[in-house]
């Protein structure tokens, strides 16, 4: 048994499986390196109350409840040299959007309503996401949940990759 799993690739140290925790890049733990917008990766998005945003269990509403599970993770596809993004949740194979002017899920295809204009807020990973077609509409979250922005407080997210 022990040589089995050696063989399939298993973390393992001799007695036990390896527990130490997942570690991303250059040994950090996962999802504290900002998201730079240069190459597709799996992010979370924190937002002003310090929750992140998350697809519920079933469905394709978001909530602002999450942490940095299943429901939290997103594919980020940046487009036009990383001015421009979609962001495909990993639970619902589904891309986060803006539509029929003023409402937001995450039951998009990836067409027009799924790409959002990358606004940097000055520190690294820190931006605002305008829906490319509603100009002037962006993701926001505040004490009631996920909604539909104006560019304001509310709006600025905190973006971190595996």
């Amino acid at each position: 048994d022990v040589e089995l799993r050696r063989n399939m690739g298993c973390c393992f140290n001799g007695d036990a499986p390896d527990r130490r925790p997942l570690v991303s890049g250059r040994g950090a733990p996962p999802f504290t390196q900002p998201y730079m917008f240069h190459h597709k990766n799996t992010v979370v998005m924190r937002h002003a109350n310090g929750n992140h945003l998350r697809v519920e269990n079933n469905g394709d509403r978001l909530l602002g409840t999450g942490q940095k599970g299943k429901f939290a993770r997103f594919e980020a596809i940046p487009e036009n040299n990383g001015n421009r993004v979609k962001l495909r949740s990993l639970h619902n194979g589904k891309y986060l959007r803006i539509h029929n002017h003023k409402q937001l899920d995450c039951g998009g295809a990836g067409g027009q309503f799924t790409v959002f204009k990358v606004h940097n807020e000055g520190q690294a990973g820190h931006v605002k996401l305008e829906s490319v077609h509603f100009p002037g509409e962006y993701i926001a979250c505040d004490s009631n949940g996920p909604r539909v922005g104006v560019g304001g407080p509310f709006c600025k997210l905190e973006i971190y990759r595996i």
